[in-house]
């Protein structure tokens, strides 16, 4: 029998096994073995436990690799989990019946151990319980269980005659990976209708009919497959399903097909032609890849007529894995969803990210299909476009013809004449002009200039744009040193130049009469300029903010060119 002295017992607790002994005998009265009792006790071989116990702790005896066979009295009725893990000398054990579950990686790694019997009254298998058991050739699985979580089989390679009983209603992701005994002569292993793992080596791959499930990363990682065949009746395919199958070309997902979870065919780069079926519901976060330029051909619910279903498979797919598809004609699909694809990638923020992407890869046709979409371009946004195709003289000369197209030179030379008149005030600006220096909205029936993306350091904030009246904040607006106000403004609001730490100067006009007190807040270098007498004065005098009487500063490089006359 063990030294008691080996022992720290506390309340019947046994906490931990202090000793060095190949064969220890627990002493009687001990009513639990705590968490890690006995972890990574290299010299146990063998374990008597007494009657006494009714709980064995979480990682009880984990990495005990010389401990071969155990036997656990009737009266244990809680093994917490991890508590056999890693026990790689383990080769039998007798569990008690009056457990109710199998804990969680409760036999992980467990490679030396051939059959176990899971007595009647456990209703649950929990996650990755005999995971890496790479000798585990027999389990018995009784009427009791209801319920085996995920990867509890995983790579259990041995694992040959397993019976699933009726009573089992719940069967998680991933349990009978690489578990190469259970596999057919086609390298599936298939259990109640689902595909749990594919073995097998081809490059061509047609599942049975009768599947109904393709399980999360039943096909991870396989390299050889190229071509895959889901045939009708399967309903879902699990997450990473596809993930790393590096080689994939083609995929063709049948109508019976409604829900395709997240990063299902991530990472598969080389994908060329997806078809997805009229009956998808349902596509998880990153199904395909972010970027797949490569994938010429889509067949997207080609008779579908629900609108739903096209924001969802624009969203989810990503504009630009269709946009090469669309452009170059090898896009199948349904109205609806053409057109609103269409929309997408005629957009003019779309297009600017796009567009050069297929200027630098030379895709001559796409950019013709581009262009013949676009009914409207700004010259400037088109001389973009020309300057990057300097090494492209196909695409540079198409973008030339596209620009004289839509503007001949007596239109060019009309609308330099209309910006030189706006450039010296002499002709309004309009909210497109404004729109191209400022984030302008309309709440209430006025404008509202929430950020300046201008470059000019100095900006002419107006009061009026077409007749409506302006407010603004530009909070935290580290570009600007110089702003000057139209005249026509009321107030300036609350925290409108908060955090513009690189504000120097600020002209205000008379019919300025309101300024909140936080509106300069973190302007600590600002000069206020206005007329003498004005509220703006009386303000900075106030707010201890420095003054000079109005003598305007220099606004002649700002976005908003010359600034208009003003009455002080």
């Amino acid at each position: 029998m063990s030294d008691i002295k080996d022992f720290k017992i506390k309340n019947g607790v046994l906490i931990k096994y202090k000793g060095t002994d190949s064969d220890v005998v627990i002493p009687d009265g001990v009513t639990s073995i705590d968490k890690n009792a006995f972890c990574e006790c290299k010299h146990l071989q063998s374990i008597v436990i007494p009657d006494t116990v009714t709980s064995i702790g979480y990682c009880a005896f984990t990495s005990c690799n010389r401990l071969k066979h155990v036997t656990l009295p009737e009266s244990i009725t809680h093994i917490g989990d991890w508590a056999f893990s890693r026990c790689k000398g383990l080769q039998s054990i007798t569990l008690s019946k009056g457990l109710t579950h199998i804990g969680w990686a409760l036999f992980y790694n467990c490679t030396s151990l051939k059959s176990i019997n899971i007595p009647e009254g456990v209703t649950k298998i929990a996650l990755s319980a005999f995971m890496d058991c790479k000798a585990l050739q027999d389990i018995t699985i009784p009427e009791s269980v209801t319920h085996i979580d995920d990867s509890v089989f995983v790579n259990c390679k041995a694992l040959k005659n397993l019976t699933i009983p009726q009573s089992v209603t719940h069967i998680g992701e991933c349990v009978f990976q690489g578990c190469k005994g259970m596999a057919d002569a086609n390298g599936m292993i298939i259990i109640r209708d689902v595909l749990y793992d594919y073995l097998g080596k081809e490059t061509d791959v047609t599942f049975p009919d009768g599947i109904r499930n393709i399980g999360s990363a039943a096909l991870h990682k396989c390299e050889t497959v190229q071509n895959v065949v889901i045939p009708e009746g399967v309903t879902s395919i699990g997450y990473h399903a596809f993930t790393y199958c590096s080689n994939l070309q083609t995929i063709k997902i049948p109508d019976s097909v409604t829900d395709i979870s997240m990063w299902a065919f991530h990472y598969c780069d080389n994908l060329k032609s997806i078809s997805i079926g009229n009956g998808i519901r349902h596509l998880g976060r990153e199904v395909f890849p972010g970027q797949m330029l490569h994938a010429r051909e889509w067949i997207l619910a080609p008779e579908s007529k629900d609108e739903e279903q096209a924001f969802m498979l624009i969203d989810k797919i990503g504009t630009q894995n269709l946009a090469l598809s669309f452009l170059s004609g090898t896009m199948i699909t349904n109205p609806i969803l053409y057109q609103k694809l269409q929309n997408r990638i005629t957009n003019k923020k779309f297009r600017e990210q796009f567009l050069p992407v297929l200027i630098e890869k030379h895709e001559t046709e796409a950019i013709a299909k581009m262009l013949s979409l676009i009914s409207k371009m700004s010259p400037d946004e088109i001389d973009m476009y020309i300057g990057k195709s300097e090494n492209n003289p196909e695409i540079r000369s198409m973008l030339l013809n596209y620009k004289n197209k839509l503007y001949p030179p007596e239109i060019l030379e009309k609308m330099d004449e209309i910006q030189t008149e706006k450039d010296f005030g002499l002709r309004e600006k309009t909210l497109a002009d404004y729109k191209k220096i400022f984030s302008i909205k309309k709440e209430n029936g006025i404008y509202v200039i929430t950020k300046y993306k201008g470059t000019c350091s100095a900006v002419t904030i107006p009061a009026q744009i077409r007749g409506i009246p302006v407010q603004f904040s530009l909070r935290k607006c580290a570009t600007i040193t110089d702003v000057f106000l139209e005249d026509g403004h009321t107030g300036i609001g609350t925290r409108a130049f908060e955090d513009c730490s690189d504000l120097r100067n600020i002209a205000i006009p008379r019919s300025v009469a309101e300024i909140s007190p936080d509106a300069f807040s973190g302007c600590e270098y600002l000069t206020i300029h206005a007329p003498k007498g004005s509220y703006a004065q009386i303000y900075a005098k106030e707010n201890l903010i420095n003054f000079q009487p109005l003598d305007p500063f220099d606004n002649s490089e700002s976005d908003s060119s010359t600034r208009p006359p003003v009455s002080f």
